[in-house]
């Protein structure tokens, strides 16, 4: 397994640089490729695939990380970010000594990724100050960062246990839009995503109308 944060890859299916919508205060936004779940109703099913996408190297993604000198961390989701624990673990160590911090998203819950042998998902579990945790469940619909209600948010180490209640309560989201599709940060319904995409696909000028 390769040691060396010059060569070490990240298979990333896209970046935020500047968020609001992804945690507390402004973040850098990673989303990896590749996901072993097929949660109904996902809104980054693009991304579920493990398949080559964007490659950068630690290192690569370090440098652009601390280049945006008003964030305040950097967010981890997907895809599935466990399924690149060992690559993100040397990224958040990095991440963490430059005095940013880490919030992610993860299918697997806090107890699975504790009793797993893999050390690397340990290693990356240990440097999280904020975890979503859960597979999303599009029945159970929820709000602020929780996309469905089963889903839990851990304060792992003591960064933002100030802002436990207004954390888990912000309802921003973002759109982006950019190679002829709109993406969604922060909890959209499946669904509105869908008729944004269908309508910037339509023509460049519509009256759009989403119903509840």
């Amino acid at each position: 397994m390769p040691k060396n944060d010059e060569t070490l890859a990240l298979n990333i299916a896209d970046i935020e640089p500047v968020s609001v919508a992804n945690g507390p205060g402004r973040r850098f936004v990673i989303w990896v490729q590749g996901c072993p779940f097929r949660c109904l109703g996902c809104s980054n099913s693009e991304f579920l695939a493990f398949v080559p996408a964007r490659r950068y190297t630690v290192q690569e993604m370090y440098e652009r990380i601390i280049a945006e000198d008003s964030i305040e961390g950097v967010t981890f989701s997907g895809g599935e970010p466990m399924s690149q624990a060992y690559a993100l673990s040397v990224l958040a160590e990095k991440i963490k000594s430059a005095g940013l911090s880490i919030v992610c998203f993860s299918g697997f819950t806090l107890e699975e990724i504790q009793a797993k042998p893999d050390s690397s998902q340990r290693k990356l579990l240990a440097q999280i100050d904020v975890l979503i945790d859960g597979r999303y469940n599009q029945e159970k619909a929820g709000g602020g960062l929780i996309g469905s209600t089963n889903q839990k948010l851990h304060f792992l180490s003591g960064a933002y246990k100030d802002y436990a209640k207004e954390i888990g309560q912000s309802k921003t989201i973002e759109l982006a839009t950019g190679n002829g599709v709109v993406r969604a940060t922060g909890v959209l319904d499946s669904q509105i995503l869908n008729r944004l995409n269908e309508v910037l696909q339509e023509g460049p000028r519509h009256l759009i109308s989403l119903d509840d």
